[in-house]
């Protein structure tokens, strides 16, 4: 009888020191798995933004200002969504925005866009007014009709209202400064 218990015990204290010795094993490799992807998600991130490739954000802030002197960065973010990376910024000079992409690899620009900030209603106060601007084109060409009639403010020349008028078998077109009401372009040519 004690032979076998002695064995039941000895076999049991085998399966139970096998089993801790697994699970320790275990363990220990997934610590070291969770380590590893930790060091490479750190890794990832910290290359995302700062790799050895790419521009720091101050180089890319320097590029747009060079760009746009004497403006202010309102907006600035780093996109690496796409295939290339780049930096985005949105500057602010001399009541103009502009959006400025630099590649973040290069530092040079690769996209450049201006917009007027006079867009907003309370800017065009000052304005002499579509019904205005209209009866000034009339006088030009009596009894034409507007065939197209708008405002375009993004002009770096001033504002001004644009439109074109059709008259028997003419076609007009005529911009007045929306400031001051004079006459800016006029062009007449045969309609088809």
């Amino acid at each position: 009888m004690n032979k076998k218990l002695i064995s039941c015990i000895l076999s049991a204290t085998l399966i139970v020191g096998t089993s801790a010795l697994f699970m320790g094993c275990g363990n220990n490799n997934e610590a070291d798995a969770n380590s590893t992807a930790t060091s490479q998600n750190s890794n990832n991130a910290s290359n995302t933004n700062n790799s050895t490739n790419n521009i720091t954000e101050e180089k890319a802030k320097e590029v747009m200002l060079n760009k746009v002197p004497n403006g202010n960065i309102t907006k600035f973010s780093y996109d690496a969504d796409d295939n290339k990376p780049k930096y985005e910024g949105t500057v602010v000079a001399n009541n103009l925005e502009y959006e400025v992409d630099v590649d973040a690899q290069t530092g040079e620009i690769i996209a450049f866009e201006q917009e007027n900030l006079d867009n907003s209603p309370s800017n065009t106060a000052n304005f002499i007014g579509e019904e205005k601007a209209k009866e000034i084109m009339l006088s030009k060409v009596p009894d034409g009709t507007f065939v197209s009639f708008k405002l375009d403010n993004d002009d770096d020349n001033g504002a001004k209202y644009e439109a074109e008028l059709k008259k028997e078998n003419m076609q007009y077109d005529i911009s007045v400064n929306a400031t001051n009401g004079d006459i800016i372009d006029f062009d007449s040519e045969p309609s088809n």
